[in-house]
Order: structure tokens, then sequence, then C-alpha cells
């Protein structure tokens, strides 16, 4: 009974997160994610009480998929510069697979404001962090990189390209949702990032 469940509900987050991704949440209803399954809306809501509560698992879905690609591209990468540009094709990846789930017609989903997004979102920072720590500790031990801080150069890594994203994306945006050649400059500005931060602690 249990593995049924397990499948009905890997089932449902499929099926959501296909939605989600292509109409964005707020345009999204629970009654249309269950005709796609030819399930009952009472079915549905056994196995998730209410769309906040789907939305944070395909969330989740999401976070632990892109947490797993990270490691899975670090794992034995012998040059630090092309592992931080696959971990930008990575959130440029994610990014335009997923930026319909931003959509929300001006009007603030309640999931954003929920305890468990907060929770799970800091989670999942703390991962991304711990990855690139990983990674810049053991450039640094191999002696191919400077005596730094590895976690705070991490931290600032991650808190520049975040910035730059929000800028590009929610600040100098010029239309509704990023076009290819929109993609394409925010992945321009991120190498040359990298190659500006790379330059900045290889050691020499």
């Amino acid at each position: 009974m249990i593995e049924q469940v397990d499948i009905k509900q890997e089932q449902i987050i499929e099926v959501a997160l296909k939605r989600f991704s292509h109409f964005g949440v707020s345009k999204t209803t629970m009654n249309e994610i269950a005709d796609d399954l030819s399930f009952s809306k009472a079915l549905l809501y056994y196995y998730f009480p209410d769309k906040t509560t789907l939305v944070l698992k395909v969330i989740e879905h999401i976070f632990y998929d892109f947490i797993n690609k990270q490691n899975s591209i670090l794992a034995g990468q012998t040059s630090l510069k092309l592992a931080l540009s696959s971990l930008i094709d990575l959130k440029i990846e994610f990014g335009k697979k997923y930026f319909m789930l931003h959509m929300n017609d001006g009007q603030t989903d309640h999931y954003l404001t929920d305890a468990r997004f907060r929770s799970l979102l800091d989670k999942t920072k703390e991962e991304e962090l711990n990855i690139l720590f990983k990674l810049f500790s053991r450039f640094k031990s191999l002696g191919l990189i400077k005596d730094i801080d590895c976690k705070d150069t991490a931290q600032i890594f991650i808190d520049v390209l975040t910035g730059l994203w929000v800028f590009e994306v929610h600040i100098n945006l010029k239309t509704l949702i990023p076009t290819e050649e929109q993609f394409l400059s925010i992945k321009t500005k991120y190498e040359k990032l990298i190659t500006i931060f790379y330059d900045g602690i290889i050691a020499r």
C-alpha cells in the first residue's frame, strides 16, 4: 500500500510540475491537475490536502534534482574553471526550464510566505554552499588556488551569481518572459564573472 501511495504521489508531482512549468503556479488549478491524471478531485486531495502543499512538494523535487546534478557534475572534475562553468550552465538550464514557476500575475503565491518553503530554500542554499565549499577546498588542498577562506569565497560566489540573476531577470527584464537572447546574455555575463573570479584566486 505504501509503495502504491508513493507511486501515485510521484505521478501527481510530475504532472503538477509540467503544468506549473508551462502555465505558472497561479494559473494552474487542482481541478486541472486532477483532470490531467484522470483522478477525482477527492483522490488528489487525499494525497495533497491543498495546493500549497503540492507546490512545496514540486519545489522540493526541483531542488533535490538541482543539488544531485551539481554533485554529479563536479564529481572527478579536474579543472576549477570548467567546474564553475558547468555549474553556470546548470543554473541557466534550470532557470529557463522552471522560469514560469515565478509567474504569479502580481499576486503573492501562498507558498512564498509558507514557513515550509523558507525552510526548504534555506536547506537548499546550505547544500549549494557546501558543494562549492568542498570544491574550493579540494583545489586549495592541491595547491591550485590561493590560501583563501573557502566557505566565505563560496558564499560570495553564490551571492554575486544570485545578484546578477535578480538584476537581469527581475529588474532589467524588458519582456514578460526572458528570450533565448536574454538568457544568452546572462550566461555571457556569468562566464565573464567566472574569469574574473578565477583569475583572482588561482595560484601563480
